[in-house]
């Protein structure tokens, strides 16, 4: 699964890679509004793992956890995704350090840079990459499904748009292992899919890519006020919707942690 192109507005499955990272960082436990860990993904993707890659994929994930809490230079982790492209671009380094990777061969090498800063760069890099074969079959097991969670969210997107124009301007990528989460990248939205094992419905992830259109539009600086600018925002801009859509708007903040925004909720 290679990354699919830029169309604004559209709903589309991310590619490989971006599934592969968030793979693994649904098993990395952090503090902070930052955390992609969800025990329910755990289950489901464990009961498609061999003993030994479930092993694995719990071990590096706690000591990466431990690592990213003594380190906050880690969060750069969170942009990990634009590293490559797609998984063939992984694929073809994944039997080398970052060290000896040239800037050619990844979708950002201004990220790579930042990586090799780190000690943990190289351990992150290693367990991809030994993890690589145990996630082939998993990926081949939701590629129809993201399909099909696209097809469902588009037309509540395109309903979004009315309301939230900055949808249209934006690449909206669905990711199987990233549940009630999202991230908005300087190139794309990224959002969890419609799955059986997280129970979202296409409103609530159209809802989410909302917000995250608003996150990437904001011209604040800090964080958490961005996120508390654009829950706000949201449901300002949301109050005039139809009944439905602000039905929608209200099951998906019921959902939301909002723990580690530090304030009270709009």
């Amino acid at each position: 699964m290679s990354r699919p192109p830029t169309i604004d507005g559209r709903v589309v499955g991310a590619d490989g890679f971006t599934q592969f990272v968030t793979h693994l960082f649904a098993h990395v436990r952090l503090a902070g509004p930052g955390n992609l860990a969800d025990p329910r993904y755990v289950a489901w993707v464990g009961e498609r793992l061999g003993e030994a890659d479930r092993a694995m994929l719990d071990h590096d994930a706690s000591l990466l956890a431990r690592m990213w809490a003594a380190d906050p230079r880690m969060d750069v982790l969170h942009g990990l995704c634009e590293l490559h492209a797609d998984l063939g671009g992984f694929r073809a380094t994944a039997n080398r350090s970052l060290g000896q990777l040239d800037s050619t061969e990844v979708g950002d090498p201004a990220l790579l840079e930042r990586l090799r800063e780190l000690a943990a760069g190289e351990f992150v890099h290693s367990s991809l990459s030994a993890m690589l074969d145990g996630f082939g079959q998993v990926l081949a097991e939701i590629d129809a499904a993201l399909e099909r969670a696209c097809a469902s969210v588009q037309p509540w997107v395109t309903r979004l748009a009315v309301e939230v124009p900055e949808l249209a301007g934006v690449s909206i990528e669905l990711v199987w292992a990233m549940g009630e989460h999202g991230r908005a990248l300087p190139s794309r939205i990224l959002v969890g899919a419609v799955a059986a094992w997280n129970r979202l419905t296409p409103a609530q992830v159209a809802v989410q890519a909302a917000h995250e259109a608003l996150v990437r539009s904001s011209e604040l600086d800090e964080y958490l006020a961005v996120e508390r600018w654009a829950l706000a925002e949201l449901g300002s801009r949301l109050a005039r919707a139809d009944p439905e859509l602000r039905s929608a708007h209200a099951r998906w903040l019921a959902r939301l942690d909002r723990s580690g925004l530090g304030s009270p909720a709009p």
